[in-house]
């Protein structure tokens, strides 16, 4: 923690002083500092961690070693001590020997893992606002980590195993999700588009989670839906929750059902159910959805093991605000304050 906050205070010296916006890189020993992300990536060796500040990077960027970038968060009422937010305008693509990488405090595009039967496995995605995320099919990946993130589009595990989505705001669908799976107190959004949410998943458990109406189900799950346990999830009450030719071997336990104005009832403070806003609060208030998961703790992303933060802050210390006086006082000393908070699950 001491050498976070070292990191975090020669930024902000450097950045002072140079006009610059630096990316810091740390393994353990004295961090290296770069300006632009595609140099730190490749001189960064294998298991660093990179500090990304708060500014926009613009361009996709490629990674084959395995490497941890942890931005300043994505929420923007929670990095007003920084320009921006930490965004990189493009799409991260993981290949080679990125196995085991980790990405936190981001707002990016798409995220691409694995390819032409490269087998990436255990990426770890925490706190980030993403547009989508696929798995390519072809990489026989396993043990993904997809927690406490908004995506914009879709999850497409391309049958990855033994993944686990927890405490997620989804825009729009799960798909292709492998044996040993498991999707938890997460809230599917109003699609613009009729989509099933659940289009070939296998033998994985479905459970915690919020549907809202009106085509977070369309015609059921999926043409392909089968082994899976669904339970203790929460829905409008005009959708079935299993009703398609071609499903097998579906466990249906204790879930429930509201009618009437689904988002006035269930969710705190919800203007619009078709995406996601930072403006809205979507804390459960219907009695079917608080305390009524497996585990005893709300629905949706409050619950659960990974319960969803305000503001979003990554877990390493975070500056919420900074003032550095311009000039020195009448003993040669720079008057600077910064407040640091961080927050842990």
């Amino acid at each position: 923690m001491k050498s976070l906050f070292i990191i975090i205070l020669a930024i902000f010296t450097f950045s002072s002083s140079y006009g610059q916006n630096l990316i810091a890189v740390q393994n353990g020993g004295t961090p290296s500092f770069y300006t632009n992300l595609d140099s730190a990536i490749t001189f960064a060796n294998s298991g660093d961690t990179l500090y990304l500040p708060g500014v926009i990077f613009t361009g996709n960027i490629t990674i084959e070693k395995q490497i941890h970038i942890i931005g300043v968060g994505h929420n923007p009422d929670s990095s007003k001590a920084y320009p921006s937010f930490s965004r990189i305008m493009g799409n991260i693509s993981l290949l080679g020997n990125s196995s085991g990488s980790s990405f936190t405090g981001l707002y990016t595009n798409n995220i691409y893992i694995g390819s032409n039967g490269q087998a990436v496995s255990s990426v770890t995605l925490d706190r980030c606002n993403l547009g989508s995320v696929y798995i390519s099919p072809d990489s026989l990946s396993s043990n993904h980590t997809i927690i406490t993130c908004n995506i914009n589009g879709i999850i497409d595990g391309g049958y990855s195993t033994n993944s686990f989505i927890s405490n997620c705001i989804i825009d729009n669908h799960c798909r292709e999700i492998g044996n040993g799976s498991t999707i938890q107190n997460s809230i599917f959004l109003e699609s613009p588009i009729q989509v099933q949410k659940f289009y070939k998943t296998f033998n994985s458990v479905i459970k915690n989670n919020v549907f809202v109406h009106p085509y977070s189900f369309a015609s059921g799950f999926s043409t392909e839906f089968s082994g899976n346990i669904v339970r203790n999830n929460l829905k409008w009450n005009s959708l079935s929750w299993v009703n398609i030719s071609g499903s097998s071997n579906n466990t249906l336990i204790e879930n429930n059902s509201v009618t009437g104005s689904f988002i006035d009832s269930v969710f705190l403070d919800v203007s619009s159910s078709n995406s996601f806003s930072y403006a809205n609060k979507y804390q459960i208030i219907h009695q079917l959805g608080q305390n009524t998961g497996d585990d005893g703790t709300d629905l949706g992303i409050y619950g659960g093991p990974f319960p969803w933060k305000d503001g979003s802050i990554p877990f390493n210390p975070h500056v919420q605000h900074k003032a550095i006086a311009p000039v020195t006082d009448s003993l040669g000393r720079l008057p600077v304050l910064i407040r640091v908070k961080a927050q842990d699950y």
